[in-house]
């Protein structure tokens, strides 16, 4: 049986496999950096906050190998570690970007950013790649988050997380 579902998740796969940097608007590419700069600003403000430092010291408390860093503590944790935190850090100070309802009504950033700053530094990506990443990651959670908004809302959900089928 060929269910729907599964070619509208391949087409989207093939949509944000196939973003490149080169493939992206100048206008994209400035705005991404933007955004980039922007989420690296909220992500050393929320590093500093009283709230965050529990996450912090717990997640850096686990060793591992050393493969990404932690923004403004120097801390190098295993990948997935760097980007919980960071993501933390991110959202800490509520200053992070949000997109209205037209555009999926989120907080795309630290959803993104840090995931993209953890995987890069581990893989040892360019400036070039990042942007792509930037590119292909906000496009993957406006949709995302347009899928499921504004249904969510009136069931008591915040978008991230939770997938059509809990809104439906």
């Amino acid at each position: 049986m060929d269910h729907p579902e599964k070619k509208i998740t391949v087409e989207f796969a093939k949509l944000l496999r196939d973003i490149t940097f080169e493939s992206l608007s100048r206008e994209t590419v400035e705005y991404s950096k933007v955004l980039l700069l922007d989420h690296i600003g909220c992500m050393l403000v929320g590093s500093t906050a009283p709230w965050t430092q529990p996450i912090y010291k717990y997640m850096t408390s686990f060793g591992g190998r050393p493969q990404a860093r932690v923004l403004n503590h120097g801390s190098r944790v295993t990948v997935h570690d760097a980007a919980f935190v960071n993501s933390v850090f991110g959202q800490g100070c509520e200053w992070d970007d949000f997109s209205g309802p037209f555009y999926g009504a989120g907080h795309a950033g630290a959803g993104v950013w840090p995931i993209i700053l953890a995987m890069g530094e581990f893989l040892g990506s360019n400036g070039r790649d990042l942007i792509a990443a930037g590119a292909a990651g906000y496009e993957c959670m406006t949709r995302l988050g347009k899928s499921v908004r504004p249904g969510s809302d009136h069931r008591g959900f915040h978008e991230h997380g939770i997938d059509r089928k809990s809104v439906v």
